[in-house]
């Protein structure tokens, strides 16, 4: 199969990132994306704080190995089902709406100190966490098809990074005041970010997305055209 990769923009990596930033669902899942994986990685930073008054060290650990090890597990069954569906708008909202109510619980399950409780807590937060990575990316990259995925994962990831920074120094700081606090912190922005995606509009997404490829951007028809085309060249 033929493999056509799309180029930068002529006018320079500066236009692309402008071009962004003119659509409307590109802004409101960009939103939800910096505050849900934004609050994968605050999280995991402000474990040890968190925990600290009620469980040691290596509980702590295995705490933080649950997160991380179903959110991963998460990201294979996520990836497995955008594969056959293409459903990228009904996977983020659902990611979105699930991990706040995971958030939402911890606020009165954690305080708890349960041991136990607690891991399930991980388990489900981190099995709704991790998801948002395969499905908003993906899905970002079908509503700017005339920008590199590059420039458009870049874009997302940076905004992410640099959010989880600054939501690590600002949860910090409410958990001088207690652990309700830096949990309230957390879902608050992941109630944002759900009420972003709730206002992302579903134009065309599962007839656009059948036939395009995430790895190119190019339509999947396109390239099997070429395929025909080298064929009957070849056969000539």
């Amino acid at each position: 199969m033929a493999l056509v990769v799309r180029q930068l923009n002529k006018e320079g990596i500066w236009e692309d990132i402008g071009n962004l930033f003119k659509n409307r669902n590109f802004i409101l899942n960009l939103v939800a994306f910096t505050f849900l994986w934004g609050n994968y990685i605050t999280f995991r930073n402000e474990l040890t704080p968190l925990f600290a008054l009620q469980f040691n060290s290596a509980e702590i650990s295995i705490i933080g190995i649950i997160f991380v090890c179903f959110g991963a597990i998460a990201c294979y069954v996520v990836g497995a089902f955008l594969d056959r569906t293409k459903k990228f708008i009904f996977t983020v909202r659902l990611i979105s709406f699930a991990l706040f109510l995971v958030f939402a619980a911890g606020l009165f399950v954690l305080p708890m100190g349960n041991f136990w409780i607690t891991c399930c807590f991980a388990m489900l937060g981190g099995f709704a966490n991790v998801p948002i990575l395969p499905a908003s990316l993906q899905y970002a990259s079908t509503l700017t098809r005339s920008t590199p995925p590059t420039v458009t994962n870049g874009v997302m990831l940076s905004f992410a990074q640099t959010f989880s920074f600054a939501g690590s120094l600002i949860t910090t700081q409410f958990l001088n005041f207690g652990q309700d606090y830096g949990l309230a912190f957390m879902a608050g922005t992941i109630l944002i970010a759900s009420i972003c995606v709730s206002f992302v509009k579903a134009e065309n997404e599962k007839g656009a997305d059948l036939k395009f490829s995430v790895l190119t951007n190019e339509d999947d028809e396109d390239d099997e055209e070429g395929d025909d085309t080298e064929g009957g060249n070849s056969k000539k």
